[in-house]
């Protein structure tokens, strides 16, 4: 197993998920720079690895973080995803996000050295 890129931390909010033409409402257990891992609805196990999922983190409102993401894995009731791509508009969003639920924020500014999408990546 490789060793994680980005910290995670450990978060409590709704998502909606849109996969394989289904919204989908998750709790998330936790979130990085990079990906999140999901709880499922019970009733859902429609998700399987390699499924492509656009990803909606309603903050406030008119203000969301938008991504695509690939499900890294899953297991009961839970789904890894890994962002594929992230909204330039975004991004800062998700930045502050997990700065502020981290115990060390400057870790988080240290792995931000880059962003890790390109505005080019993602697909509208």
């Amino acid at each position: 197993m490789s060793p994680r890129r980005r910290s995670r931390v450990e978060t409590h909010f709704t998502a909606l998920l849109t996969c394989n033409g289904r919204d989908i409402e998750v709790w998330t257990h936790d979130l990085s720079l990079t990906g999140m891992k999901v709880h499922l609805p019970e009733d859902e196990d429609i998700l399987r690895v390699g499924d492509a999922c656009r990803v909606r983190i309603p903050l406030a409102k008119g203000i969301e973080v938008f991504a695509d993401a690939a499900v890294a894995r899953t297991d009961e009731h839970r789904a890894a995803l890994e962002f594929t791509a992230i909204e330039p508009e975004s991004y800062p969003h998700l930045l502050n996000m997990v700065r502020y639920a981290a115990e060390d924020a400057d870790a988080i500014e240290k792995e931000q050295v880059e962003i890790p999408f390109d505005d080019s990546a993602f697909e509208k």
